[in-house]
């Protein structure tokens, strides 16, 4: 080899060498001038920086992990940051693991990557409130708006229905499942949910049961969220949007405070929680509404829920509000609870039926059996026909019995209906859904009766 070529190459091996120790040396003056303008803004803000990464007691994640630190970029200013931060340690357990000054620095690119975040998701706020479409200030309510009505949404005049149903003489019967009409556009919003919060795709997978990814899927290119909206069986679609809602933000839905009145920061603070609100459960409602489905999602924003007829939704309501006072214990949670498990994406018969039974018992007790801590709807119903001369209700039929003969059928029949409070040498059987509805209506109806005071004990 000639002595020039041998030159050379030793030239290429030095500068082979220098290279990485360059970009080693520029990374730890980077980290180091981080950590030195943190100390100086704040000589606390490292140390606060760091608890983040500690999970609150009672939760199994850290503050950091549940930003949502997956959304991608749409601004300039996101892309700035995302140089700083260009090592790509965005998890919060790496940047745990990850030694001084490095975790100083990768939390502050960090926490400022979320800032510009929020910077970019107020913008976008600032430009649905210019187009006047903001959810959470101008809305026509799709279900109750109280703030302690039951999270059961009700069939409202907002679901549009064809001229040859308006005109005929029944109504037009919802929906179950996900009529062919619905499917594509149930999939693309499921797509565009899913490209803000790419994070909830894998999550709703997994709640459900869908396999994204095997080795023999192939389509490396396909993204997860493009995965989700077209490869979930539409048998299981209605449970994708199901999960999806209890993973994406809200403000509150049909629960969100009222601006009006408050200070513009508060007004604008809301308006920026239900943004997402705003974004993607409008468009979903208004899908759901218009296929004539079964299904609605739940006040709170965060499930899918059976309609409820207005007037039985009105009915509970009002058994709820008059039991909403101390002596009637928890008879309006109870009841609340009682709906939504019966009338949910995927009932829970059994729930329901307990719990309405817990809501009876906790209207009656101040009325029948005050003094028994232990008292049950068993030994309230023993109670009731020991000292039914002493109760009274206001109808009392025309031998002056009846209307108290009423009440406690009323209370046998859920007593005695329910068939899996107890084990024995039989096999025990799970309620109905049917019987579980029953049960809930017939359990508002009682609490209605006790808490307004209806039923008295002279």
């Amino acid at each position: 080899m000639a002595e020039g070529e041998q030159g050379l190459l030793l030239g290429v091996s030095v500068l082979a060498r220098q290279v990485p120790e360059a970009q080693t040396a520029a990374e730890r003056r980077l980290y180091d001038a981080v950590t030195r303008a943190a100390y100086r803004a704040d000589p606390v803000l490292a140390p606060a920086l760091a608890v983040l990464l500690l999970a609150p007691e009672g939760r199994r994640v850290s503050e950091l992990e549940g930003c949502d630190a997956s959304v991608k970029s749409t601004g300039t200013a996101r892309e700035r940051v995302e140089e700083i931060s260009a090592f790509a340690l965005s998890k919060a357990q790496t940047i745990e693991w990850a030694p001084e000054p490095q975790r100083t620095t990768l939390l502050t690119a960090m926490v400022r990557q979320l800032e510009a975040q929020a910077v970019d998701d107020f913008l976008d706020l600032f430009a649905v409130l210019r187009r006047k479409t903001v959810h959470a200030v101008e809305r026509k309510p799709v279900c109750g708006t109280t703030a302690r009505s039951s999270t059961v949404c009700q069939v409202t005049d907002d679901q549009w229905t064809p001229l040859s149903d308006r005109d005929a003489p029944a109504a037009r019967a919802l929906r179950d499942g996900v009529p062919a009409s619905l499917e594509l556009p149930l999939r693309e919003w499921v797509r565009t949910t899913t490209e803000r919060y790419t994070g909830a795709a894998e999550r709703a997978a997994v709640r459900i049961d869908v396999v994204l990814y095997t080795e023999e899927s192939g389509h490396e290119d396909v993204g997860t969220g493009e995965r989700i909206a077209y490869w979930t069986p539409t048998e299981k679609l209605l449970d994708v949007t199901d999960a999806l809602l209890d993973l994406v933000p809200t403000g509150g839905w049909q629960n969100t405070p009222v601006t009006a009145g408050l200070p513009t920061w508060q007004a604008a603070l809301i308006t920026a929680n239900s943004l997402p609100d705003t974004q993607y459960r409008v468009p979903l409602q208004r899908l759901l509404n218009d296929a004539g489905s079964l299904y609605t999602i739940r006040a709170d924003g965060r499930a899918l829920v059976r309609r409820v007829d207005s007037a039985v939704a009105a009915v509970t309501d009002e058994a709820a509000k008059a039991a909403d006072q101390p002596e009637r214990g928890s008879a309006t949670r109870h009841l609340r609870q009682a709906l939504d498990a019966v009338y949910a994406l995927q009932p829970d018969p059994v729930k329901a039926y307990s719990e309405a039974i817990k809501a009876v018992e906790s209207a009656a007790h101040a009325t029948l059996q005050p003094k028994h801590a232990k008292a049950t709807l068993g030994t309230m119903l023993g109670e009731f026909r020991q000292v039914q001369a002493k109760l009274s209700v206001p109808i009392i039929g025309t031998s002056g019995t009846e209307g108290l003969a009423v009440v406690e059928s009323m209370m046998d029949l859920l007593w005695t209906g329910q068939t899996s409070r107890h084990g024995n040498l039989q096999e025990t059987r799970d309620e109905t859904v049917q019987e579980a509805v029953m049960a809930v209506h017939l359990a508002s109806t009682l609490v209605q009766l006790f808490a307004s005071g209806a039923i008295r004990r002279s």
